[in-house]
């Protein structure tokens, strides 16, 4: 398990990337929390985002190429996403350091939106109401999972920023990568509606 801290210095990292294909237009946003409690946070969170962005440039299009499938898009995601923990692991060996950091990430392609989520930042739906697309990776998450924390108490339990998944620790990393429907521009169904990132 990971614990964040309350910090000093912000060590979000923010990436939005978008492309014009023949299958249409392509975006990327991903949301990078560097881990409070560890050395150079923000050095984590920066390194993630240059990774996804040249994926998103060199690795992404060949995948795209034949077309939209879920399945080949889904490995080449979990593989950047294990390439980046290994760089930080990699990284953190060699000076004899920690770096970790919580990944959040958002795709729009060809009508669908795709997920990927290791930590706990949020992706939510806004529309008629506000839905959550990402699940936490925390010990609070967990405990609400199994019914053994309440999920009005999940804001003052004190363990709310223990993480058992994040980046730069590759034991045990299983990330989540869900796909749906993007929603249409005039669409009004109840609880669907634009997805927005959270660096919670």
């Amino acid at each position: 398990m990971t614990k964040g801290t309350t910090r000093a210095t912000n060590q979000d990292a923010l990436i939005i990337r978008s492309a014009e294909t023949d299958g249409g237009p392509l975006v990327m946003a991903a949301v990078c929390d560097g881990m409070g409690g560890r050395a150079r946070g923000e050095l984590a969170s920066t390194t993630a985002v240059h990774v996804l962005s040249e994926w998103f440039g060199n690795d992404l299009p060949p995948v795209l190429r034949k077309g939209y499938a879920f399945p080949a898009l889904r490995g080449s995601i979990e593989a950047v996403i294990r390439r980046i923990s290994l760089v930080l692991e990699i990284y953190s060996e060699n000076h004899s350091i920690k770096l970790g950091t919580t990944l959040t990430m958002l795709l729009l392609y060809a009508g669908r939106c795709v997920t990927a989520n290791v930590g706990d930042a949020r992706i939510y739906a806004v529309g008629n109401e506000v839905r959550q697309l990402t699940q936490d990776h925390s010990a609070v998450q967990r405990g609400i999972d199994i019914d053994a924390i309440d999920p009005q108490e999940a804001w003052v339990d004190n363990r709310r920023n223990i993480l058992y998944q994040c980046l730069g620790e590759s034991d045990g990393l299983e990330p989540d990568i869900l796909e749906q429907r993007a929603r249409r521009a005039g669409e009004r169904r109840s609880g669907r509606g634009p997805p927005a990132l959270s660096g919670e």
